[in-house]
């Protein structure tokens, strides 16, 4: 907490507040991975039985500010990883 109340400015307070968020993001994800990655019945006129199928679609990219690093790479990345997205992050 100390390097990030250094080098970002923040109070240790704030400093530790952003690393609750983070840990509580991270944790959500990997406690709900196995159900957001099921496949969902859809309705469909032309199939007696038709699902979605979650899949990745590409390269997750995010340019984001720089004054709440870990905040900021993990809010997209937790959830792009969780969906198996490739993730490239810029600063």
């Amino acid at each position: 907490m100390k390097l990030i109340s250094t080098e970002m400015g923040k109070t240790l307070a704030v400093a530790d507040w952003e690393m609750e968020v983070v840990i509580g993001m991270c944790q959500y994800y990997a406690d709900n991975a196995e159900k957001f990655l099921q496949n969902k019945p859809v309705e469909s006129e032309q199939a007696e039985k038709a699902y979605l199928y979650p899949q990745p679609l590409g390269v997750l990219l995010c340019i984001e500010p720089w004054n709440f690093p870990f905040y900021q790479v993990f809010r997209p990345a937790t959830a792009g990883i969780g969906y198996s997205q490739d993730f490239a992050h810029i600063c």
